[in-house]
């Protein structure tokens, strides 16, 4: 007996303003999921930002037999909860025109089409999973696998730290010769860049962590600006400065 199928393929996307997918059609009665076929339109490269980046989804639905519906929904399951929740439907028919849902049908080979889910990242779907329903006007219902979304980090809630000689810094303060400057980006996505200045110059860049050692040369009992800065995947910059005087005996 013929078994209709719904898969989803492979394919990864990750750009600014444009993107290209490049999926190979898979058909033959089977329901498979491809963990590459995660994608995002992001400037993370891992990680997304919520209500910022977007995830991706291609599904392709061999649709040779009319007992199964010409529409079809993705459905999400958070980690805290232990079922599938309706995300969107795409309709086969639109595959004729152009549709700039969300969720939609973007090509037709004959029977078979390749679906998408292009939604906005949201906090509340971090690593959640998400998979395919179709359902046959008798009340069959098949399924794809499961895929789960990459980690989704609230911007307004990355913290930062930073420590002299494994101690939180405190602002204004004191330093000896040699002490050690770690600085670091919490609670982001990558790439969270951060940078130590010193009076206006750049010491140190790095990703996630920065560490800098107080050099030798610097003016005794004179106050230095130290600058903190972070941006989290090339977005808005956002900056710390503390006095800090270099002495030679702390206390």
């Amino acid at each position: 007996m013929y078994k209709p199928t719904l898969t989803i393929t492979g394919c990864v996307t990750t750009v600014i303003y444009l993107y290209i997918f490049s999926c190979s059609t898979v058909q033959g009665q089977s329901v498979t999921l491809d963990q590459t076929s995660v994608g995002s339109v992001s400037t993370c490269s891992s990680g997304l930002r919520d209500g910022l980046d977007f995830y991706i989804f291609r599904g392709i639905v061999d649709a040779t037999t009319a007992m199964f519906s010409n529409f079809i929904d993705f459905s999400i399951m958070t980690e805290s909860s232990n079922s599938f929740q309706y995300l969107c439907t795409v309709s086969l028919f639109s595959c004729l025109t152009p549709n700039p849902q969300p969720c939609y049908c973007a090509v037709r080979k004959g029977d078979v089409y390749e679906i998408v889910a292009n939604k906005t990242a949201t906090l509340a779907y971090s690593r959640a999973m998400i998979r395919i329903q179709w359902h046959s006007s008798s009340g069959v219902r098949i399924v794809s696998n499961q895929l789960q979304l990459p980690t989704i980090y609230d911007v307004n809630a990355v913290t930062t730290s930073v420590t002299i000689n494994d101690a939180y810094m405190s602002c204004p303060t004191t330093v000896t010769f040699g002490s050690v400057f770690k600085f670091q980006c919490l609670n982001a996505p990558s790439p969270c860049e951060v940078t130590i200045s010193l009076n206006g110059k750049v010491v140190v860049k790095s990703e996630h962590i920065a560490t800098y050692i107080v050099p030798t040369n610097l003016t005794l009992n004179s106050r230095h600006s130290f600058t903190f800065s972070y941006s989290v995947c090339g977005g808005h910059v956002k900056s710390t400065t503390c006095q800090i005087t270099i002495v030679t005996i702390i206390g």
